[in-house]
């Protein structure tokens, strides 16, 4: 973590009174500009000679109000929202970060599927790695392009770039990145689709109908009747339960 100073500060103006401000040192990224500065005016100003104790209450609350601000600043710079980060966060592998996440949070097949179908686009295209220190609106923007450039389905781009948005918003969640860069980058939209559905009288006919495999028969059945995705019905296990003992009593 570099080693940053905010300074409270005075600057004269008109009417004898002094304007307050940040004196941040070494410049700091303003999040919302993307440009760097030293200084940040409050709006707030205080007295150069009070004549009043109005004006001596006015400056005691203007400059504890200040100083406030002051510190909630410099904690803000030390969770990294003006961009300095902590160093080990920097370093550490955002395409190692998107496997975790993929592998820990994302079970489900076809979920899983897409996530591992974006860390591969990813892999490539950062073949040389991609460390969060690395990462910035640029970078996520470009790969983008790239995605946008590339041979397939217009919705198999829109679901692996909204893999890489979710991953950018935990790792920003995490504290691994001082903002969710992607939030002022495009998305990348989803083609309509016009989905067939089955009929009643269809589902009777495909019921009467033999296939080679019962058991693939029966699960597509199951699916068609119940709304469940192929992926859940996969992974759906026979198991026996013995009926809760109140229904055993007479």
């Amino acid at each position: 973590m570099k080693a940053v100073k905010v300074t409270l500060r005075e600057k004269k103006i008109s009417k004898g009174r002094r304007s307050l401000y940040l004196d941040f040192y070494p410049a700091v990224r303003n999040p919302y500009t993307g440009k760097e500065t030293r200084r940040e005016f409050l709006g707030l100003y205080i007295y150069e000679k009070t004549k009043s104790p109005f004006e001596t209450q006015h400056n005691k609350q203007t400059k504890a109000l200040a100083e406030s601000i002051r510190n909630d600043r410099f904690l803000e710079i030390q969770n990294g929202k003006y961009g300095f980060q902590n160093e080990a966060k920097r370093k550490t592998s955002f395409l190692d970060f998107f496997k975790m996440l993929a592998d820990k949070k994302y079970t489900s097949e076809g979920n899983y599927g897409n996530w591992l179908g974006a860390y591969r686009y990813l892999c490539r295209y950062f073949e040389n790695g991609l460390t969060m220190g690395e990462l910035s609106e640029e970078t996520i923007e470009e790969f983008r392009d790239h995605m946008l450039r590339l041979d397939l389905a217009q919705n198999t781009k829109h679901t692996y770039y909204n893999k890489v948005k979710a991953a950018i918003r935990e790792a920003h969640k995490k504290g691994f990145l001082p903002e969710n860069y992607c939030l002022k980058v495009d998305n990348i939209k989803a083609a309509e689709t016009k989905r067939e559905f089955l009929t009643l009288d269809e589902l009777k006919i495909l019921a009467k109908t033999e296939c080679d495999n019962p058991l693939l028969k029966r699960a597509f059945l199951f699916s068609a009747l119940t709304g469940l995705r192929f992926s859940d019905i996969h992974n759906l296990k026979w198991e026996v339960h013995s009926p809760p003992n109140n229904l055993l009593r007479v």
